[in-house]
């Protein structure tokens, strides 16, 4: 695990926010979604997420980040008033789903805020994808994959924001 970062000119650890993370409508759902064209999304009859979508999301995504920015102090949105937060980052998932060739697809808006002030920082997109194979059970690793780019293009943009 690396060590912990500090933010310049501060001696304590780094402290993130994360959240909110929102999800389009379609993918708020227990079933597997696979977009089989353009416009045409397929429900999974068999296959189900093991927790909602959305909480597994932003598990996975602040466990990411607490490793690759070695820091355990990440809060989930909202978090108390109290705590004083270096960076908020905010998601809007566009898309998260495997498609009918067999790929996974994430595609995600995200901003990295000043955690006293609000104000934006930076801003950008990811876009990632994995092959995922035929089946329901291939599509979780690889879009796990995904998540991980995900995090990894944040984290390097914090560690950029905490050196400056």
């Amino acid at each position: 695990m690396p060590s912990p970062l500090k933010v310049a000119n501060s001696p304590r650890p780094l402290a993130i926010g994360l959240g909110p993370i929102d999800f389009p409508d379609y993918l708020k759902r227990s079933q597997v979604v696979t977009r089989t064209s353009a416009n045409e999304l397929d429900l999974s009859p068999i296959d189900r997420w093991g927790e909602p979508l959305d909480e597994n999301f932003r598990r996975v995504l602040s466990e990411d980040l607490a490793q690759m920015l070695g820091t355990q102090n990440i809060e989930d949105y909202p978090w108390s008033r109290k705590l004083d937060i270096n960076y908020q980052i905010v998601v809007s998932v566009q898309r998260f789903e495997t498609n009918a060739d067999g790929q996974s697809q994430l595609t995600a808006r995200w901003r990295i805020r000043d955690g006293a002030t609000g104000k934006e920082l930076y801003a950008s997109q990811t876009t990632a994808s994995s092959p995922a194979g035929g089946a329901a059970a291939g599509s979780a690793p690889a879009l796990s994959q995904d998540v991980a780019t995900l995090s990894r293009d944040i984290a390097s943009q914090i560690n950029q924001l905490s050196e400056s």
